[in-house]
């Protein structure tokens, strides 16, 4: 069992939230002394280098590659690697086809399901799907996925945390906001120098309002920072969203009392809000150079109010995690299932949702934070459906049940 390997797969995902799942994951497995490869691709290389995973196997993948053309890729970077089964982060099969065409147990990992498949060379194969020993959906509460005939392995588990992780963020619920702040102030300034009445952490990742991100604009283009992009989303995901950013920032500039100060996920994010920033004079922003996985729950706890874009995703589970209320805005709609998921979260009494686009969404936001018992009560909720989710639906112990070896 010891001898046996893990190949970590992932690169065909958007935003953040896949590659904090394969470091979370990688770390877990390292610290149980379980052989891992991760093979990924030259466009998403980056996502993971900057949380400190390292690629042993990197494709070469440009934005005009056809998808028949990303299947022979994957198969010709796999052709001469041993491994016993495989883990993929992420809803596309690239890379668990590979697995399927040779008979190999494998898992996908992902926080929502497909709304349709197709055969051989579409980014969702049927029989990939309904061959694999496990899907696991990630989300931070037991939610009730939609039912699915085609995927009878599917499960809802938490997170892929680390053990290790979970006690120490958990430390984070007695910490007060004014020790947070005190903790970012020497790698943020700002967080101590600017005069604000509310600081705003915005969940939402920069793949969903750069306007490149999706196809054509992402051909024969290459970022500020030096990246090619996918074209995984659509126009339709990035209008809704871009326009949530914008108007977000008008918002607090027009109808919030006081000051703000916004934090971003990444600094992308700050350089397309800019312009409207730049109108702004009470509205400051500020955004990390990267993506720092210790730093992140630390700016969360910080926060006055931390607004996530998604149900489901792993910034809610963070959250969760270290105990602090969410305010839930949807966008995009009628995307992986996260409409459905924040009913019930909402109905759990874990999650104070407010539609993106409600003409009155400074209003409510500003008479939620004021209701501090309210408040309060989401947050000790949250974190005891965090605890309880962790014991009865999590990650790892669905994933032993299927790939034994990885118990270390």
């Amino acid at each position: 069992m010891k001898n046996k390997t893990l190949l970590l797969a992932t690169g065909f995902v958007d935003g953040r939230g896949g590659s904090k799942m394969v470091s979370w994951f990688y770390d877990e497995m390292k610290a149980r002394g379980v052989r891992v490869i991760v093979a990924t691709n030259s466009m998403y290389k980056y996502k993971l280098n900057e949380l400190g995973v390292p690629c042993d196997i990197t494709i070469d993948l440009r934005p005009e590659d056809s998808k028949e053309t990303i299947y022979e890729k994957c198969v010709a970077g796999l052709r001469d690697v041993p491994y016993d089964a495989m883990v993929s982060i992420g809803w596309r099969t690239y890379w668990p086809y590979d697995a399927y065409k040779k008979g190999i147990p494998y898992v996908l990992v992902d926080g929502g399901i497909p709304s349709h498949y197709g055969g051989y060379p579409t980014e969702f194969i049927k029989e990939v799907y309904k061959n694999t020993a496990l899907f696991l959906m990630t989300t931070w509460f037991p939610w009730v996925a939609p039912k699915n005939d085609l995927i009878p392995t599917i499960k809802v588990v938490t997170q892929p945390y680390p053990y290790e992780r979970v006690e120490r963020m958990k430390k984070l619920r007695t910490k007060t906001k004014q020790e947070a702040r005190e903790a970012l102030a020497s790698m943020y300034p700002i967080v101590k120098e600017y005069e604000y009445d509310t600081m705003v952490y915005l969940n939402m990742s920069d793949a969903y309002v750069d306007a490149f991100n999706h196809y054509p604009n992402n051909r024969n283009f290459v970022d500020p920072y030096g990246h090619l992009l996918a074209d995984y989303m659509d126009f339709k995901e990035i209008e809704p969203s871009l326009f949530f950013l914008h108007n977000l920032i008008a918002g607090f500039e027009t109808n919030y009392p006081g000051k703000v100060l916004i934090y971003f996920m990444q600094e992308k994010t700050l350089k397309i809000a800019q312009p409207i920033l730049d109108m702004c004079r009470r509205v400051k922003a500020f955004a990390p150079q990267r993506l720092d996985l210790d730093v992140d729950p630390l700016i969360k706890k910080a926060a006055d109010i931390n607004i996530c874009r998604a149900t489901n995703c792993d910034n809610q589970a963070d959250l969760s995690l270290i105990g602090e209320p969410c305010v839930t805005s949807v966008v995009p709609r009628n995307y992986m299932d996260e409409d459905t998921a924040a009913v019930q979260a909402e109905k759990l009494g874990i999650c104070h949702q407010i539609h993106y686009d409600d003409p009155d969404y400074m209003k409510k936001l500003f008479a939620y934070t004021q209701n501090k018992a309210q408040f309060q009560d989401y947050a000790r909720k949250s974190a005891k459906i965090f605890d309880e989710f962790w014991k009865h639906q999590n990650f790892w112990t669905e994933l032993e049940n299927v790939i034994p070896f990885i118990k270390g």
